[in-house]
């Protein structure tokens, strides 16, 4: 008698466990029946011969014969025959499609302190022209200046044609001229066709026709090798041109 109420109780809580518990299948393939203790975004806990086991979504293919569908925000388990409302499919394509924004100044807000890389280019155009026009300027106020300078040495030398200073390429001849060297001379200029050579070649001539000029004008010779220094030589040609005659 006793071994049959024991059996009839054992049987009960059999029927009562198994009235709670849930088919779960692995995407193993092992199938597990077992009470479900928690359910979380990413997991579950079962119940296993009173001992709890956590099985990650990621891992179970269903439970209860629904399938485990897992999105990049959460993890879920799927109702049977899930309703796909019309026309999401396409758009979700439609939305992978476009292009994502790489601009870091738009997504850190930055846009108004970092110029964009188009105003960036402008800005640069134009400080690039700006310190382009004043080259241009310096260059013309010393070939202006050099002008005035072997004008004033030619009329003070009582050489002829002075006007031929303010004439680019004729007032070499005229240096040549107040020099008293032979035009000649000029075909060393060529040199300065040649890399590196024709540099040196074209200081040489300079301060070779600069020292025949302050000669012409009664001056220190050592004078006029300084008009191939920067600068210096500026105020050289200023001297040798407006110093008084000796």
């Amino acid at each position: 008698m006793k071994k049959k109420i024991i059996f009839l109780i054992a049987l009960c809580f059999f029927v009562a466990t198994n009235l709670y518990a849930e088919t779960v299948v692995l995407k193993s393939g092992k199938i597990i029946e077992a009470r479900i203790l928690e359910r979380n975004s990413d997991s579950i806990k079962v119940d296993i011969e009173d001992v709890g086991i956590t099985y990650f979504l990621s891992d179970i293919d269903s439970i209860d014969g629904n399938k485990i569908e897992l999105s990049t925000q959460s993890l879920s388990v799927a109702e049977p025959n899930p309703i796909v409302e019309k026309g999401t499919y396409n758009q979700n394509i439609q939305s992978a499609k476009e292009p994502v924004d790489t601009d870091i100044n738009k997504r850190v807000g930055l846009s108004g302190i970092f110029p964009s890389s188009d105003k960036g280019k402008a800005a640069f155009t134009k400080v690039a022209g700006i310190v382009l026009a004043v080259i241009a300027f310096l260059v013309f106020i010393s070939y202006l200046y050099g002008a005035v300078c072997l004008w004033f040495i030619a009329k003070k030398t009582n050489t002829p044609n002075a006007y031929l200073a303010w004439i680019p390429i004729a007032n070499l001849f005229l240096m040549c001229k107040i020099a008293a060297i032979s035009y000649l001379w000029l075909l060393v200029l060529f040199a300065g066709f040649v890399p590196y050579v024709g540099m040196l070649v074209g200081v040489g001539f300079s301060a070779f026709i600069w020292y025949r000029i302050a000669l012409a004008r009664n001056k220190p010779a050592w004078l006029g090798v300084l008009v191939c220094i920067p600068l210096v030589g500026l105020v050289i040609m200023g001297y040798l041109a407006f110093s008084k005659i000796e």
